[in-house]
């Protein structure tokens, strides 16, 4: 048994790993997408209609959109790698 196929399992359960994290973030920054214009949306609608706004609104999406660059920027850079 050579290096080469001692090598195969171990890289094939690191590669595992890494498409499952892949595949969670990717998820996660949807989820967050839709989070953000949720709220962003309920901004606007109860500050249009019920001449009030939500306090914490700008922050959660500012937030969420912070945390979505980062997210988006390694997605981008495994897409580019591949």
């Amino acid at each position: 048994m050579d290096k080469q196929e001692k090598l195969n399992p171990v890289l094939s359960g690191i590669t595992y790993v890494i498409d499952l994290l892949y595949s969670l973030l990717l998820r996660y920054s949807q989820i967050v997408l839709i989070v953000i214009v949720i709220v962003v949306s309920v901004q606007v609608i109860s500050r249009k209609f019920l001449g009030t706004s939500i306090r914490w609104s700008e922050e959660v999406a500012l937030f969420f959109m912070i945390w979505m660059a980062f997210i988006s920027m390694s997605i981008g850079v495994q897409k580019v790698c591949t």
